[in-house]
């Protein structure tokens, strides 16, 4: 992976190119105004996640989904998008790394954890790990797409390397 490729930045370089994605999204024009096509998915959505983190003790998601900032990061997803909204359910470690990495340090560490993949791990092993990082890379690709962090070039690019 072409690591210049899926940089981001802010416009007017508001925001640090290593900040968060919800960082950088928050700092797109018109962030706030943005809203869920279904409303109803999307508190059902973010109360599950909240649900879903403070299960799994990652209080730091539930707090970023209760921000104003996080409120309307997660919201967006799961109102307009019931596919993206079922991998975050399914990865609160990865939901919360979007409130809390970059998107260059998000697409590394998918690149990293499938290079570090031993060939001779046993099949359903290599399959769920395969299957994990493949939905980490649509969430990935997503929302930044959706949120203007990345062109669509850009996350074109990342679908196209992680598809290698």
């Amino acid at each position: 992976m072409a690591s210049s490729s899926f940089t981001g930045a802010a416009p007017g370089g508001a925001v640090a190119a290593d900040a968060s994605l919800l960082a950088l999204a928050a700092a797109q024009p018109g962030f706030e105004r943005r809203r869920a096509h279904r409303e109803d998915a999307a508190a059902a959505g973010l109360n599950r996640l909240r649900d879903a983190a403070k299960r799994a003790g990652v209080e730091a998601l539930a707090t970023a989904v209760d921000a104003p900032s996080g409120r309307t990061f997660f919201a967006f997803l799961f109102g307009n998008s019931p596919h993206l909204g079922s991998l975050l359910l399914r990865d609160v470690a990865f939901a919360q790394a979007l409130a809390s990495e970059s998107p260059q340090a998000l697409a590394e560490g998918i690149e990293r954890e499938l290079a570090a993949a031993n060939p001779e791990m046993p099949r359903e092993e290599l399959m769920r790990l395969l299957r994990v990082q493949r939905n980490r890379v649509a969430v990935l690709a997503g929302a930044c797409d959706c949120f203007d962090v990345w062109s669509v070039m850009q996350s074109a690019a990342l679908l196209s390397s992680m598809a290698d």
